[in-house]
């Protein structure tokens, strides 16, 4: 029982149920489609593409520390920063996309 401002010393580490497969869905470049595992970088290029100067997704690139990095270095963390989110979309969450990576939604 945690009163005021005392802070937790320990936690438990429960063991997480694994998820279902998710539904196969056929390839398609017309319409909306479910983004396959193997498709996350190419998803990921799309977000990247489209959040390139977004002030939120540059968060943790355009920092001090970082100021000596060249923009390639910063465009190549921000493009597996996208990676990353993804492909825990494609696992736990959902992704999708609209045609051959025109756009990509991740829920």
């Amino acid at each position: 029982n945690v009163k005021g401002h005392e802070v937790p010393t320990s936690f438990t580490l429960l063991k997480q149920k694994s998820a279902p497969a998710p539904p196969v869905v056929p390839s398609s470049t017309d319409g909306v489609r479910l983004v396959a595992i193997d498709e996350y970088k190419q998803a990921a290029a799309c977000l990247a593409e489209a959040f390139a100067e977004d002030d939120v997704a540059r968060y943790f690139i355009d920092v001090p520390d970082r100021e000596h990095w060249t923009d390639q270095q910063k465009w190549d963390l921000h493009v597996e920063i996208m990676e990353y989110i993804t492909y825990a979309h494609i696992l736990k969450g959902l992704a999708i996309t609209v045609g051959d990576f025109e756009a990509v939604a991740l829920w």
